[in-house]
This record gives structure tokens, C-alpha cells and sequence, in this order.
């Protein structure tokens, strides 16, 4: 599904053209699922949900089987294809940066504020609240909110989720 990622670029802006011709820009992640299929796939424990929240990857015990991105209904773990013993990589959410007390460069770093960080819930209402105050411009719903089980990562859109390649997921 994201094909613009790989084990050394974990997340990137797409262009998305709509079916009527129109341009959108989506930015391609690691999900960091509720419930994450990845963690569940996982033989030997290496993709495990962190407290702060983020699904990371533990390259010290993963053995490259990739039933993780097989489990990943955004495909978005990657191997390792360069590396002899290859290994699967994806967007930790920077981990590093929220021990301390930062937020992921990706939102801290947004050049047009259009990434926003913080708590799942503030995040959702301030979602539905946007929604709410131009109901006339998006479509009446959060990506995120209950797709695979919730995730972390949340969209609000003017055009169907679908038309920029938001999996219809339950």
C-alpha cells in the first residue's frame, strides 16, 4: 500500500490525484494501531506497543520473517533487503524524542501546522470539532477513529478517504 516507504524512509508526503482531477497530499506512516496485527504477528516479540503509546521494532530479537507486514493492513513495516541478516524497520513515532517530552519531528517540524501531536482523545475531539465548524467542507468522519481497531494516526479529509488511498478498513 505505501510504496514510498522502505526500511530507511519511514514515513513521506504523497501526491494523490482524486477521480475528479483534483491534487491532495497525504502523508504516509506508521499507523501506531490500538491494537496493532504487526505486534500480534510477531513469533518472537520484536514489534511490541511502547507505554508512550508508539508500535516500535525491537531489531535485537526480529528475524526478518516479515509476518509483520503481511499483518499490517497499511503494509508498512519494511525489511531490510541490504543487510546479509535483514531485519524489519518502521516509524517509531520518534520514541526518542517523546522520553523526552518532545513531540515526533514530523509534527514538530510541519511547515504548514497541518500535523498536529498530543493525546488521542484532544486529538479526536479537535477533529470532530473541525468537522463540526465545516460540515459543508470535509467528509463527516475521522480516519483513524475505529479503522483497524483505532489508531493513533488520525485524518480528516474534503474528499472520501478512499480517493487517496485510506484502506476502507473495519
Amino acid at each position: 500500500p505505501y510504496a514510498g516507504l522502505d526500511c530507511n524512509t519511514y514515513t513521506y508526503v504523497e501526491k494523490c490525484e482524486t477521480p475528479s482531477g483534483e491534487t491532495r497530499f497525504v502523508k504516509r506512516a506508521c499507523m501506531h494501531c490500538l491494537n496493532p496485527g504487526c505486534v500480534a504477528a510477531c513469533p518472537v516479540g520484536a514489534l511490541h506497543k511502547t507505554p508512550e503509546g508508539p508500535v516500535v521494532a525491537d531489531t535485537s530479537k526480529c528475524i526478518g520473517c516479515r509476518y509483520c507486514q503481511y499483518a499490517c493492513p497499511f503494509g508498512v513495516p519494511k525489511f531490510e533487503w541490504e543487510s546479509t541478516l535483514g531485519v524489519m524497520r518502521k516509524c517509531t513515532s520518534c520514541l526518542e524524542r517523546l522520553e523526552h517530552g518532545q513531540q515526533p519531528a514530523c509534527a514538530a517540524n510541519c511547515p504548514t501546522g497541518a500535523l498536529e501531536f498530543g493525546r488521542r482523545g484532544a486529538l479526536l475531539k479537535m477533529a470532530h470539532a473541525r468537522i463540526a465548524a465545516h460540515h459543508d467542507h470535509y467528509v463527516p468522519r475521522v480516519y483513524g477513529e475505529t479503522e483497524a481497531g483505532g489508531t493513533a494516526r488520525l485524518y480528516i479529509s474534503d474528499v472520501p478517504f478512499e480517493e487517496v488511498d485510506l484502506p476502507a478498513l473495519d
